[in-house]
C-alpha cells in the first residue's frame, strides 16, 4: 500500500510539530518504497529544508487544484497526517474524495514538570536541580 505524508499549512523546519514529524518521517519513508511526503501550503524555509532532507521524495502541492492531482495517482493508498485541526479536516475532505485510508500521527507530550509552578498542581511534584 503506497503511503502520502501529508504536511501542510506550516512555515518553518523547526516550528511546532514540523520537528517530531520530520525526525518520523526520516524513518517511515521505508527505502525502495514509493512511499512520498506531500507538501501542501508550506512557507519556503519549511520546503527547502524538505527538499535538502527527502530529495525527489518530497512533492509540492500549489494550490487545492495541486493537491487534488498529486493525489489522483495514489489510488487505494494511505494518508497520514499529524493531529493538528486543520490537517485533520483537510484530510478528512480528501479521503472523501479519494479511495484513501486515512491515518493519523500523534505525538504526546509530558509537561506537568512545566505548569506546576503557575498552577500549584497539588499532585505535580515540583522540579529540583
Amino acid at each position: 500500500m503506497r503511503k502520502v505524508f501529508l504536511l501542510a499549512y506550516e512555515q518553518f523546519p523547526h516550528a511546532g510539530v514540523v520537528r517530531p514529524f520530520v525526525n518520523w518521517l526520516r524513518g517511515a519513508l521505508g527505502k525502495g518504497s514509493d512511499d512520498e511526503l506531500l507538501g501542501y501550503s508550506l512557507g519556503w524555509p519549511l520546503e527547502a529544508e524538505l527538499m535538502r532532507e527527502f530529495g525527489g521524495r518530497v512533492r509540492s502541492a500549489r494550490g487545492r487544484s495541486g493537491l487534488i492531482q498529486a493525489l489522483r495517482g495514489v489510488g487505494n493508498g494511505a494518508l497520514i497526517l499529524d493531529d493538528s485541526l486543520d490537517r485533520l479536516l483537510l484530510g478528512a475532505e480528501l479521503v472523501r474524495q479519494f479511495p484513501l485510508k486515512l491515518a493519523v500521527y500523534v505525538q504526546v507530550l509530558y509537561v506537568t514538570h512545566s505548569i506546576f509552578p503557575s498552577t500549584g498542581c497539588p499532585t505535580c511534584p515540583p522540579r529540583r536541580g
